[in-house]
């Protein structure tokens, strides 16, 4: 084969190798512009849609007034109340969780909270942080307790409030001013004599207002529960005994009932002038008082 003839080849072999790899990289830049293009494009479509696609668009000349204040959601109610002293301030009910204090005089939004619940003459309100307060509602607004707390339970029966911080909880009225001292074991439950108190160990004490404890002279025995029954107190000991008492004149045992099996959720309850100690089965036992 002639010198001339193999220069020929070996031309033609570079062209056509040439071509292949021009288009292979044309190829393959097609390949990642495209991907890269529809990424591009989907992340600017959804950046730019903040819109709930599940939630149904609304007008905003579909959405109701009330009371004067113009409504952000559909689901928009005035909250009735009877403990508000002035007539020109309403709470507004504005979603699921915004509820507003509108003066319809001024025109103007008060407050904004998460809730507002009416318990007497006050209101324990939540803010967008979850924290609890207390406020009266008139003309103006004032803060029995500002919104830091971590619970805020109101006591209807006695009209007193039961608040708690990340450190203690207390009993006040709803001047604010506490009736007990501060515990440094959350208040599970109290009346007008006594407090219960649980540890974050799960033991339960019991208090009078004084900040005296009671059934101290069993102090070895630990208690696992203790409830609040009319006049008297059931506790349930480590033991797993169920037991009565009368704090009337002293501490006087009325009688128990052993717990045989733990997984019973044992309490009692008043019927007419008895004391029945129950779980879910019905009566366990009665004692009379």
């Amino acid at each position: 084969m002639s010198d001339s003839v193999n220069k020929a080849y070996f031309y033609t072999m570079c062209l056509i190798t040439s071509i292949l790899i021009i288009i292979a990289i044309f190829g393959t830049s097609n390949h990642f512009l495209k991907f890269y293009e529809v990424k591009g494009s989907n992340n600017s479509s959804s950046s730019n849609n903040n819109n709930d696609p599940k939630k149904p668009q609304v007008d905003p000349k579909d959405l109701p007034v009330v009371d004067g204040y113009n409504c952000l959601n559909l689901d928009c109610k005035k909250l009735e109340t009877n403990s508000i002293s002035s007539e020109n301030v309403v709470i507004i009910l504005d979603g699921e969780n915004q509820a507003i204090i509108y003066n319809k005089e001024t025109k103007e939004v008060e407050r904004t909270y998460k809730t507002i619940k009416e318990s007497g003459k006050l209101y324990i309100v939540v803010n967008s942080s979850g924290l609890y307060g207390l406020v009266s509602i008139g003309d103006e607004i004032i803060d029995v307790f500002d919104a830091k707390y971590k619970h805020i339970d109101y006591n209807e029966k006695d009209n007193q409030f039961m608040v708690t911080t990340n450190t203690a909880s207390f009993i006040t009225d709803e001047n604010g001013s506490k009736l007990s001292p501060d515990y440094s074991a959350q208040i599970v439950q109290y009346n007008d004599k006594y407090i219960v108190t649980k540890t974050e160990k799960g033991d339960y004490h019991i208090f009078d207002f004084q900040n005296k404890e009671l059934l101290r002279e069993y102090v070895n025995t630990k208690r696992t529960y203790i409830e609040l029954v009319g006049d008297f107190v059931g506790v349930i000991t480590d033991n797993n005994i169920y037991r009565v008492y009368d704090f009337r004149t002293g501490t006087v045992i009325l009688g128990e009932y052993q717990i045989n099996d733990t997984t019973q959720e044992v309490r009692s309850r008043i019927n007419n002038e008895k004391i029945e100690i129950y779980d879910k089965s019905g009566v366990l036992k009665t004692i009379d008082f």
